[in-house]
């Protein structure tokens, strides 16, 4: 796809010269895109213009995938034009190899929360609890920004930022939805599934 070409923003991903060229992650799964949704959802605070883009996503008439990773593939593999979300590690991860890929700096990446958790049975809670403490210190910070992921402390620099990658003045899109986080699955169905399946 031509840079001229490209969507600059993410209304401009619902245009119908795109139809047959998005790969769509399922919006219905609680997935990268239903969490998307989400944050667009409290962003716009505009029922309008949240429900004209989902049902311009289902006109695009793509297949939906069930894996954020296996859809990014097919884009890889030049069976899209663009991949709808993309992880921005996976994005940094393909270029750094010579991929024929990037992403639009010309929207503002939307944003979620990253979680570490421990199962409340787990058969050795202690060293759960350890890893825990590791994975938050400086050491497994920079053990995580080895591998190309986003770190959460402050003061340990990631290429897989988004103000690596959009610039320290960039002001992203949070996906804060409340509702959505208490119950993805309770969300979906009121909000997303009546626009999307009618």
């Amino acid at each position: 796809m031509k840079k001229e070409d490209l969507p600059k923003t993410w209304d401009d991903v619902i245009n119908p010269k795109y139809k047959g060229m998005v790969a769509l992650d399922d919006p219905l799964r609680a997935g990268p895109l239903s969490g998307m949704l989400a944050g667009l959802k409290e962003y716009w605070k505009d029922e309008a213009q949240w429900t004209r883009y989902i049902k311009g996503l289902r006109a695009l008439n793509v297949t939906v995938h069930k894996s954020t990773s296996a859809m990014f593939r097919l884009l890889i593999a030049g069976e899209y034009s663009i991949a709808m979300p993309s992880l921005l590690h996976d994005v940094i991860e393909e270029k750094e190899k010579g991929s024929p890929v990037d992403f639009v700096k010309s929207a503002a990446p939307v944003i979620s929360a990253q979680q570490l958790g421990i199962y409340g049975k787990a058969p050795h809670i202690n060293g759960a609890k350890l890893f825990a403490e590791w994975m938050i210190a400086p050491e497994g910070q920079l053990a995580v920004s080895a591998v190309g992921r986003e770190v959460s402390r402050k003061g340990i620099k990631s290429k897989a930022s988004i103000e690596y990658a959009w610039g320290s003045n960039v002001k992203p899109i949070p996906s804060v939805n409340k509702t959505y986080s208490e119950d993805p699955r309770k969300w979906l169905d009121t909000y997303v599934k009546p626009v999307w399946e009618n």
